[in-house]
């Protein structure tokens, strides 16, 4: 859904059933976590613990889902994400190093993704955390993405962004599918960069 949140700055949003099955997966996750570590500690079954520790780490995986579903807001300063209400993170356009559209084969089709890079350098946990510390992203599941992507045009040709374009498909393109060394040995080569005028 398309929002004014005033009269200059607009917000994108996700599906609402989205965030709230995924936020309860979260919620849902983290507590059996913490169940479990405490009834195997309560147990001193330290071998247990690892059950627990993985769900953890599960968890927090799906947090950071979570977060990558923050809505969008753009506006002539900037722009940002925001998440349970609030603005978690905030780009001003004059600190947009580029702005890159990710695009995988998932087998059945693609699936793209946007990331909006920040000038400065990002730490290890802020690229984990992204909408919070790190980049801010989003991905073509966000309701009104075609106009989101024309604005996003607008501002990069406004502030001279440099716009690029990673396809997977022009780093796999090949007869038959790669085995063993050969495929992990491709899957870490990085994915080439196309720079366009727009998304």
């Amino acid at each position: 859904m398309i929002t004014h949140a005033d009269e200059s700055s607009i917000v994108y949003r996700y599906n609402r059933a989205i965030i709230l099955g995924m936020a309860g997966v979260t919620l849902l996750v983290a507590w059996v976590a913490l169940y479990l570590e405490y009834f195997f500690i309560a147990h001193r079954d330290f071998f247990g613990i690892a059950i627990p520790l993985f769900l953890s780490y599960y968890a927090v995986l799906c947090f950071r889902a979570l977060l990558s579903k923050a809505s969008i807001i753009l506006d002539e300063a900037g722009i940002s994400a925001r998440a349970p209400g609030m603005k978690t993170k905030s780009i001003r356009w004059a600190n947009v190093k580029r702005i890159r559209q990710l695009r995988l084969t998932l087998g059945h089709g693609y699936v793209s993704s946007f990331r909006v890079y920040e000038a400065r350098k990002q730490s290890v946990i802020c690229n984990f955390f992204l909408n919070v510390c790190g980049d801010i992203v989003f991905n073509q599941d966000i309701r009104g993405l075609r106009d989101l992507l024309d604005q996003v045009n607008l501002y990069a040709r406004k502030h001279n962004i440099p716009l690029v374009v990673s396809d997977s498909q022009s780093n796999s393109a090949r007869p038959t599918p790669l085995k063993g060394a050969g495929y992990w040995k491709e899957l870490r080569t990085p994915v080439p960069e196309a720079t366009v005028e727009e998304f």
